[in-house]
């Protein structure tokens, strides 16, 4: 559910599920500590039972699928454009930096109970697509990440 307040933007005050054991929905108050704002074009990620969503506040919102346990996680210190994936079972955030928009860097969620994220790639987005100049916030849109965790 998200609640549009005047003047303040749109916030997640809510959440429905949908058991396909039960063929149900259920509705859920949000126990996030704040309210939590989707950043504008990010995608959801579902992984381990849980959903995490990235917010406008550089923090990405989980909860499990019974509405049980709510949390959040920091983003990686960075005060950049980014976006989160997963793949290999591990959750991903990926940005690129103000002064250079060609400059992507991969960050992986290492410690799920910490919150203990590692940089592992840098990479120019130039190189990855041959010379192209597409810039990261406008000139194309990730669908998905895959790769091999080093």
């Amino acid at each position: 559910m998200i609640e549009y307040l005047e003047g303040e933007g749109e916030y997640i005050t809510g959440v429905d599920i949908y058991s396909s054991k039960t063929g149900s929905w259920s509705s859920m108050e949000s126990e996030w500590s704040h309210n939590a704002s989707l950043c504008p074009g990010s995608r959801s990620v579902f992984l381990n039972g849980i959903m995490h969503s990235l917010v406008l506040m550089n923090e990405i919102v989980a909860m499990d699928m019974e509405g049980k346990r709510w949390r959040t996680i920091p983003t990686p210190p960075s005060d950049e454009f980014g976006f989160i994936h997963q793949t290999q079972g591990s959750l991903f955030y990926l940005d690129v930096h103000n002064n250079d928009y060609y400059k992507l860097s991969i960050w992986i969620l290492e410690d799920y109970d910490t919150d203990k994220w590692v940089l592992k790639h840098k990479v120019s987005t130039l190189w990855l697509f041959g010379g192209k100049k597409l810039r990261f916030d406008q000139g194309y849109k990730m669908i998905a990440v895959h790769g091999t965790i080093h």
